[in-house]
């Protein structure tokens, strides 16, 4: 994978905040779910001499729906989160501390899906598969009323995806941002069944390695391969660039050796 190396930005008042601090507590606690069982969530487990790629993202959650998706190597499942419960509790059919679980619906997958997203407003549910990528956009209700067929499709030019980023505010829900193994970031919106374009065109930046939404997702930040990172709108518009931390150079100049591995915006 090829990837251009972005030139050194010039923002000499750029610092590094201060250390995160260690908070300790003896007030966290955890639900326990039936002590030391497990519910086989998927019918057909991963092989283990072909598992998903790293990246693959194959559990997702509506919270106000309460409903859980999860896909296997050959199906999708999407059923509520208090049979899951319920599963733990339950006295059904077990193997040893396994126990067994039906969803509610169950979809059988012609390819590998690597990628499995609700929006934030829990209207779509988007699929990626991992050899060829593309998004699978599923209305969620339609689903829950028996339907099986994906609203629509969207190319993603042959490529996988490395990652589906919902926009985290239901006001925006529409828009996801996803980036392609070769480092291509582009915007969907689901509404308009299309990618939103930029001056740049629908790419709207290159060597991209992670993406993050602000918390009001009114702009997003990307990560680049040489260790620095992009902040700009959904219309593609630059608000700033953010070096890479001081002290830390390229160890060989004309190459991504120094990615960004994860990106998150904390406060807007």
């Amino acid at each position: 994978m090829t990837m251009t190396i972005i030139p050194e930005p010039n923002n000499d008042n750029a610092k590094i905040g201060p250390e995160i601090v260690d908070i300790q507590t003896e007030g966290l606690s955890f639900l326990a779910l039936s002590g030391e069982s497990k519910v086989q969530l998927l019918p057909t487990p991963w092989p283990p001499q072909k598992l998903p790629p790293p990246n693959a993202s194959l559990l997702a959650t509506a919270t106000k729906r309460g409903l859980v998706a999860a896909v296997g190597p050959d199906s999708l499942i999407l059923a509520t989160t208090q049979s899951v419960r319920d599963a733990y509790d339950g006295t059904g059919p077990s193997v040893g501390k396994l126990k067994k679980f039906e969803p509610q619906i169950k979809m059988l997958m012609e390819t590998r899906i690597s990628q499995l997203v609700f929006t934030s407003d829990e209207t779509y549910l988007v699929l990626s598969a991992e050899t060829g990528g593309g998004l699978a956009v599923y209305d969620v209700q339609s689903l829950l009323d028996g339907s099986q067929q994906a609203l629509f499709e969207l190319p993603t030019n042959g490529e996988a995806l490395r990652c589906i980023v919902p926009n985290p505010s239901p006001e925006k829900g529409e828009l996801i941002a996803l980036v392609t193994a070769g480092g291509d970031l582009m915007i969907a919106n689901l509404k308009g069944r299309e990618y939103i374009s930029s001056p740049q065109g629908s790419v709207f930046k290159k060597c991209v390695s992670c993406v993050s939404w602000s918390t009001k997702g009114k702009q997003l930040v990307a990560g680049l391969g040489d260790g620095t990172a992009f902040q700009m709108t959904p219309e593609g518009e630059a608000k700033a660039e953010i070096p890479r931390p001081p002290g830390i150079d390229l160890i060989d100049h004309g190459k991504c050796n120094l990615i960004c591995s994860t990106v998150n915006w904390l406060i807007e």
